[in-house]
């Protein structure tokens, strides 16, 4: 055996970034500009952190993008993180794109320092359990999650003056929040995501919770296993669908905004354009050739409105037709 000489210092483990070229291809091709970044610890004696970013498929199901073993979640690790999901995906400075997460504080610097032009929310589970710690009972939270679920600026004003009527302290909480953040009402409409919670990414951190308990390599190779296994159960799924048009979720959905419809009465008003009136007395107007309802979900999520259903119905449309063709199954 040659005697060579040991070097200086000896090499430490930092830091690995993945991101499969099937993954970065299929959020291309079938994915919204949306990306929701987490992180969970790992469980050898070596401490460190899983950090993930994960988008959303035309079913609404969690779509794994990159993850990557750090030191720390740090201000540096997030920002080596953001740029190489950045540079893999092109997302320069934001513009058109959704981030997600659960507030944590060296994210937030480096999303607005990245990508300043995202839209940036946060998970209200996250934001419940900071809220609930100064104002507790099911009476504040019920109304904290109203205001969240608002889909427009006028319901979102009234969800927020209930609130004052109980608690000013806890308006004033709020308040100090940013709404863009965390409110459906304030949300921008281009990414087609109404999504509020985090239920993705705690699946994810569940789905990874064995292989964190392995070494580093061990723990990359079952991830990576594991997410194989899942994508050709989604692509079976998919094929034994048929020949329908819309994914299984949002088929649902629309089939249950077509039963909703049965409480709107519309009325043509020339160009496409509807008023609805609701059993309840609400009024909003409906814009078909915008794909817009003054409720404002289906300009949120691409899916027509129980409104706007009432609306296509009348003119004899097809319902699926005027859905976002992001929710196909072909895409």
């Amino acid at each position: 055996m040659l005697d060579l000489p040991l070097p200086e210092h000896e090499g430490t483990f930092k830091r690995m970034y993945i991101c499969l070229g099937g993954l970065k291809h299929g959020f291309k091709l079938g994915c919204r500009k949306v990306l929701g970044f987490d992180g969970c610890h790992l469980k050898t004696a070596y401490k460190g952190q899983l950090l993930c970013t994960i988008g959303l498929d035309g079913n609404n199901c969690m779509y794994h993008l990159a993850y990557d073993v750090v030191e720390a979640e740090i201000l540096d690790s997030w920002r080596w993180f953001v740029a190489l999901v950045g540079n893999d995906l092109d997302v320069g400075d934001g513009e058109g794109w959704t981030s997600t997460s659960n507030k944590q504080k060296g994210l937030l610097n480096v999303i607005d320092e990245m990508l300043p032009m995202a839209e940036h929310r946060y998970y209200v589970r996250h934001m419940h359990n900071n809220f609930k710690g100064k104002f507790p009972g099911r009476s504040l939270k019920d109304k904290l999650w109203s205001c969240d679920r608002a889909s427009n600026v006028e319901v979102f004003e009234k969800t927020m003056g209930t609130m004052k009527e109980e608690n000013e302290e806890a308006l004033k909480w709020l308040t100090e929040v940013p709404f863009h953040h965390w409110t459906r009402s304030h949300f921008r409409n281009d990414s087609k995501c109404d999504l509020l919670l985090n239920n993705m990414y705690e699946s994810f951190n569940r789905c990874t919770l064995r292989a964190r308990e392995e070494g580093v390599l061990v723990m990359l190779e079952m991830i990576r296993e594991y997410l194989m296994r899942r994508l050709q159960n989604k692509r079976e799924e998919m094929e034994a669908w048929g020949d329908r048009k819309l994914t299984p979720k949002i088929t649902s959905l629309v089939e249950k905004y077509k039963k909703w419809s049965g409480g709107c009465y519309s009325t043509y008003a020339g160009y496409n354009q509807f008023k609805v009136t609701t059993v309840n007395g609400l009024k909003y107007a409906v814009d078909i050739g915008h794909r817009s309802c003054g409720c404002n979900r289906w300009d949120l999520s691409g899916i027509p409105c129980h409104h706007g259903v009432d609306c296509l119905n009348r003119l004899g449309a097809n319902v699926d037709e005027y859905v976002d063709p992001i929710y196909s199954v072909e895409n």
